[in-house]
């Protein structure tokens, strides 16, 4: 093998490591919860799908707090947020093309699109703090008329009648999915645990298409460590 060659495949390895560094520094973690009400007892699993995995679900039994994380760039500003109960599959051959939500099941689609501080206002922030505040506008719309979900959607699998509203949040936190307490009211935590066991059952077909992804974050250093299978 020539110098020349030697030079160019080292060059070449260089260039691809300083790429992935470049990637995973340009990546922070987003944060997503799912709030039920205090008064529950046992808070049921819920399934989160994102850019085709799997996203493991945190529940913090002693708040009700169902919690999850997404790795995206730090430039990213508008999330597509779906709650449903079953998610269908379009493919050609073997390949899936795009998800669909199921042919006549109910869906809530929210456009969320992070407004920093220092564009909603006029004078210029003060401090490095400002920059990073701000507020989500959130947006109700409607899926196109094939029910296509959009490729960037976090799906959150779910019966979309039992969420009160989707609020809140700030540049790390998306805004969170806050259960209807009247609603549960008028069902018992078996009812409540089946009908969540029921999505995840429904959601079989769907974990076909996603692959599962084990994260590592360690939050003092800011870093991330992702496992796909």
């Amino acid at each position: 093998m020539s110098k020349l060659s030697l030079l160019l495949i080292t060059l070449s390895a260089l260039s691809g490591s300083c790429n992935a560094a470049y990637l995973a520094i340009d990546k922070a973690l987003w944060y997503g919860a799912i709030y039920f009400p205090s008064s529950m007892t046992q808070v049921p699993p819920v399934r989160v799908y994102y850019a085709g995995n799997k996203i493991p679900c945190e529940i913090d039994k002693e708040n009700n707090v169902v919690s999850f994380s997404i790795s995206e760039f730090k430039g990213r500003n508008t999330f597509n947020l779906l709650v449903t109960e079953e998610v269908s599959f379009c493919s050609e051959g073997n390949t899936v093309t795009h998800l669909l939500v199921a042919k006549g099941r109910p869906y809530k689609l929210c456009r969320c699109t992070f407004k920093h501080q220092k564009d909603t206002t006029e004078s210029p922030p003060s401090s490095t703090e400002d920059i990073t505040k701000g507020t989500w506008e959130i947006q109700t719309v409607d899926l196109p008329d094939d029910q296509r979900i959009p490729d960037d959607a976090i799906i959150v699998c779910f019966h979309p009648d039992l969420i009160t509203s989707i609020e809140g949040g700030d540049s790390l936190h998306l805004p969170k999915l806050v259960v209807n307490e009247q609603a549960l009211d008028a069902l018992t935590p078996e009812q409540l645990h089946d009908a969540s066991i029921r999505c995840l059952l429904t959601s079989l077909n769907s974990d076909s298409v996603h692959a599962k992804t084990d994260a590592h974050y360690d939050i003092k250093n800011k870093t991330i460590s992702l496992l796909v299978t």
